[in-house]
């Protein structure tokens, strides 16, 4: 199923990060006695709006970042495969692992390399850059 609006689809998908966001901050001192404040949401939705609008800049802003994240993740896989995973913790939710197994190590960064990789991956298709106005020229014959 091809996505026909790049800009929108990534745009709805950092929306449904946003609510998900505000829904663990508020299931969060209902269920687990802790009060937890991300305002990571706001950056969300403004990406979100500006993505949806085709913004150049919102594009450019959200490859710099989510390329950043990814390069990150990939470092703290490199970093378990050459030093180990003796000094490293890792958090699945609210339960934090001291000492984790190189598996649990990247079931995170796996995890974390799709929820990151999606959005960046579809960003620079040669498809976004048309609509993000980044390169012009005529739509491929399966990109229509």
């Amino acid at each position: 199923m091809p996505i026909n609006d790049i800009g929108k689809f990534v745009g709805r998908y950092f929306q449904v990060l946003a609510w998900l966001s505000i829904a663990s901050m508020v299931i969060s001192p209902i269920f687990f006695d802790s009060l937890n404040f991300d305002f990571t949401f706001i950056l969300l939705f403004w990406v979100a709006h500006h993505l949806i609008r085709h913004n150049a800049t919102a594009r450019n802003w959200t490859i710099g970042i989510t390329g950043f994240y990814v390069a990150l993740i990939i470092l703290m896989l490199l970093y378990a495969c050459l030093a180990g995973t003796e000094s490293m913790r890792v958090t699945f939710g609210r339960r934090i692992i001291e000492n984790p197994s190189f598996g649990q190590v990247a079931t995170v960064a796996i995890a974390l390399i799709l929820l990151v990789g999606v959005p960046l991956g579809l960003l620079l298709t040669p498809k976004a850059r048309r609509e993000f106005g980044v390169v012009a020229g005529p739509p491929s014959t399966g990109e229509a």
